[in-house]
């Protein structure tokens, strides 16, 4: 039976409450990310209630017009009763009160059919594989460390693989942040971000994309995730005997934005792309 959403932003003592909702499977720390984003200009978290306690919760991201909807959970024993659609519906229109032209989110196969009917059409697919760590040693001969001269190109380069501005988000994982250039002037072809999220890799050519992604494989036990347009990069996985087992639809209401998924060897996370 539906019942109607009590929604409103949610108070930063509730993260502890919304991060036990996280499915399993997600492998994601809710609570982490709610807390160093929740006083953020560009971020904004609501939850439902129900007789005052939490039943939900969904976030959103404002990258000047393009908004993006993410972590949208509602707590198990209060699914299949329209929540959910509320929810989100709740988030579009907060979305347009902020002037995003663009709303994008990454889908699950079961919230497919409900962003479908809230005008969600789907334009791309990230394709998650999985293979344990690459066993051969990466040559390490154009990658480097982040200096500071190297900032303006990577949000350069970010922005072109996006077709937003997003660099609010990048700018804070770039401690250790590695960088490929084969250019005389060591300006950087592609970025490794190993703290962001999946670990973004963004890239001009094949060749600093490929190179950062056996990096990022070679020193840890991740599962890949990228736009499955970048076939170059999903083939060069599945030659190190990576495996697809899921398929997630990005779907966008309003205007798509012009981005380049064959630059993005890895994507960040699900509430970003």
């Amino acid at each position: 039976m539906k019942t109607n959403a009590d929604i409103r932003p949610l108070k930063e003592e509730e993260i502890e409450v919304v991060k036990t909702f996280v499915p399993a499977e997600w492998h994601f720390d809710l609570g982490q990310f709610m807390h160093s984003n929740f006083h953020e200009p560009f971020f904004k978290a609501f939850a439902c209630y129900d007789k005052g306690q939490v039943t939900g919760t969904g976030n959103v991201i404002v990258n000047g017009e393009v908004g993006w909807l993410g972590n949208i959970i509602i707590e198990p024993s209060h699914r299949s009763n329209g929540l959910g659609f509320q929810l989100t519906r709740y988030l579009v229109e907060y979305l347009k009160t902020q002037g995003c032209k663009s709303q994008i989110l990454i889908a699950t196969e079961a919230g497919k059919p409900m962003y479908q009917k809230l005008g969600f059409l789907t334009t791309s697919v990230y394709c998650f594989l999985k293979g344990g760590r690459i066993p051969v040693a990466p040559d390490m001969s154009y990658i480097r460390p982040i200096i500071p001269e190297d900032i303006p190109t990577l949000r350069q380069l970010d922005k072109t693989a996006s077709g937003e501005d997003r660099f609010h988000l990048v700018e804070k994982n770039l401690n250790n942040a590695w960088i490929y250039t084969s250019d005389k002037n060591n300006i950087p072809e592609g970025f490794y971000l190993p703290s962001f999220g999946n670990g973004l890799i963004v890239a001009s050519n094949p060749q600093a994309g490929l190179k950062l992604l056996h990096l990022k494989h070679y020193r840890y036990d991740q599962v890949a995730v990228l736009p499955c347009d970048n076939k170059i990069a999903t083939e060069f996985l599945k030659h190190f005997h990576f495996k697809e087992y899921l398929l997630s639809p990005r779907m966008v209401l309003g205007e798509e934005v012009e981005w380049r998924p064959e630059m993005i060897f890895s994507r960040a996370a699900g509430y970003c792309g």
